[in-house]
């Protein structure tokens, strides 16, 4: 109830009213003026999604599971990579479950290899922007035991994808704490007290999936106009042709 007078609230009262679509749409009830908005709203919104981006180098480039390296993951690093050069990023980190989809899922799967901005947003429809710091040798190291350590440990894995230039070894069945190893950056070892700029999205700036070693980043920079699906368009738009869905092998992994 409001109260028109004085332009304020006076009562709210809220119920849950179930609607069967189809029963309206078969009597004929709907209401056309809604039906109606409805179709001009699908309309602009197809008008985006079926924006061609490129055409793959392969049928489709795949994600996997969260405890594992995946050729999707390394495309989705090097894009953000790519993106944030400017701001001087070396290395660049994507959480898996951010990773939502094939590309293109397997009902869009067309015989140009070609994928639209709906397939790309598919795979990437958080709406994260990016985010640059620096973080030392030593904190990169811990970041990566928290993929299988705390509340990353056991069926609750989480391997970040990495970016070319950027590998390492991992051994699951060596002590918490010590399963990270042989960690370079252009074949070059991580030095403990060198200062490295890595990138990664918003989620995973501020701790997301248990990575709290993000939280304590230096000169970390917001780039709240770079949208991460948005730098996987680019990416694909330069380099789609190229890509042929081929694991990279940047993450070595032990049983």
């Amino acid at each position: 109830m409001v109260d028109t007078a004085n332009h304020t609230v006076q009562q709210v009262r809220a119920k849950n009213v179930l609607i069967d679509y189809n029963a309206r749409k078969t009597n004929g009830t709907l209401d056309s003026s809604m039906t109606a908005l409805l179709g001009v709203a699908k309309s602009k919104t197809d008008e985006v999604k079926n924006q061609f981006v490129a055409n793959l180098g392969a049928t489709q480039i795949l994600r996997g599971p969260g405890n594992t390296e995946y050729a999707l993951g390394d495309v989705i690093a090097d894009s953000q990579l790519a993106a944030t050069k400017a701001q001087g990023a070396q290395i660049a980190f994507m959480n898996p479950g951010g990773i939502r989809a094939d590309l293109p899922s397997g009902t869009n799967v067309k015989a140009s290899n070609a994928v639209n901005f709906g397939d790309v947003f598919t795979v990437q429809p958080f709406g994260n922007t990016l985010v640059v710091m620096d973080l030392t040798g030593a904190q990169i190291k811990a970041l990566l035991e928290q993929q299988v350590s705390g509340k990353n440990a056991d069926t609750n894995i989480k391997v970040l994808q990495v970016s070319a230039g950027f590998t390492y070894s991992l051994n699951l069945s060596a002590a918490d704490g010590a399963r990270v190893s042989n960690v370079k950056l252009n074949g070059q070892a991580l030095e403990d007290n060198a200062t490295y700029r890595v990138a990664m999205n918003s989620f995973l700036s501020t701790g997301g999936d248990n990575f709290t070693v993000f939280k304590e980043g230096k000169n970390v920079v917001q780039l709240p106009n770079l949208v991460d699906v948005d730098a996987l368009v680019t990416y694909l738009k330069a380099n789609g042709s190229t890509l042929t869905g081929t694991l990279q092998n940047r993450i070595t992994i032990t049983k």
